[in-house]
């Protein structure tokens, strides 16, 4: 990892945007994407001040007062010491994918799960990564599904999650991953490209290539958009082998307004055509501890407390149930 010259322009490969990054922002493998030096091991932020949260680029202890339920959710999500620190090295997929309409969230062809509107600065949630079987008779392989959180802001899409996938052989794999649709690694050439007759973002998926992970392992994410500095912090969190990362993007736009944090099972577009990969069979994926914060961290968001379900429906055939709760979403497969 190397040091960032403050008085660099970031990002370098996007010149004419020049954001300014914490001064302790470190490069790693792929140009506009950075990373911190973590705490160290055993760290415990149960314990820690919030200038030492701070430090650390973790998530601050919310105002007792203010939000008592955030608090709830943050003691939750850091119940213990912090495991072992896993540097992040990416595998970039340059890509486009459709922008799903906001209008017609409740019914779509590619994300299952929960909306809530609000003016956001985060979103949080836990989840077991599902151990997938083959889909329907008569869908193709191979199946994919990904589980993630995000925070949409059209145009803008910021996600990290998993990406669960099985083969005919009924072999299956699991991977890190996050997006932000307005990212910094696109070159002018990518830009370019012609667009398909219905609306694409300029995307690309990082692929966390030192992430261990595993089919039922459970995990944590927290997703942070720092509209005073214009980044967004990535943490990943894997409970189950006690390991965990954390990066930065920063914006390539002006500050952008959040409109909806989600909790999302989405099959996927798999390449530039728009098509949708055939879902698998699932069976529930729960996402639990959900919530976010507003921008003046005065309101915590409960998917149950005024959320939105969103199915996926395909041909017609409606392929999932869904149901919010008390800081949960709940998203079913339907044989």
């Amino acid at each position: 990892m190397t040091p960032i010259d403050g008085d660099d322009p970031v990002p370098r490969n996007r010149d004419r945007f020049k954001l300014p990054l914490p001064k302790d922002a470190l490069e790693t493998n792929i140009k506009g994407i950075y990373t911190f030096e973590p705490p160290p091991k055993g760290f415990d932020p149960t314990t820690a001040g919030n200038a030492l949260l701070r430090k650390y680029h973790l998530p601050l202890r919310p105002d007792p007062d203010r939000t008592p339920q955030a608090l709830r959710a943050w003691q939750r999500a850091f119940n213990k010491p912090l495991g072992q620190f896993v540097e992040p090295v990416f595998q970039f997929i340059p890509r486009r994918r459709p922008i799903l309409d906001p209008n017609v969230f409740n019914t779509n062809s590619a994300w299952a799960g929960g909306i809530l509107s609000g003016d956001w600065q985060s979103v949080y949630g836990r989840w077991t990564v599902p151990d997938v079987t083959p889909g329907a008779p008569g869908s193709q392989s191979p199946w994919t599904c990904s589980t993630w959180v995000g925070i949409f802001a059209p145009p803008s899409l910021l996600q990290v999650g998993t990406l669960q996938q099985v083969d005919q052989n009924g072999a299956s794999s699991v991977k890190a991953w996050a997006e932000w649709d307005i990212s910094n690694v696109f070159t002018s050439a990518d830009a370019e490209q012609p667009l398909p007759d219905f609306y694409y973002l300029t995307s690309g998926t990082l692929v966390h290539q030192t992430m261990p992970l595993a089919i039922n392992d459970n995990v944590e994410v927290h997703l942070l958009y720092n509209n005073l500095e214009n980044y967004a912090t990535y943490i990943f969190n894997n409970i189950t082998q006690s390991a965990w990362t954390s990066w930065i993007i920063p914006a390539n736009a002006s500050q952008i307004q959040v409109a909806e944090i989600v909790w999302i099972l989405e099959a996927p577009v798999t390449d530039t055509a728009g098509d949708i990969a055939s879902l698998p069979d699932f069976g529930t994926v729960t996402f639990l501890n959900c919530g976010g914060c507003s921008s003046d961290k005065s309101v915590n968001g409960d998917p149950g407390n005024g959320g939105a379900p969103t199915y996926i429906t395909q041909n017609g055939v409606q392929l999932t149930n869904v149901t919010l709760g008390d800081s949960t979403v709940t998203i079913t497969y339907i044989a």
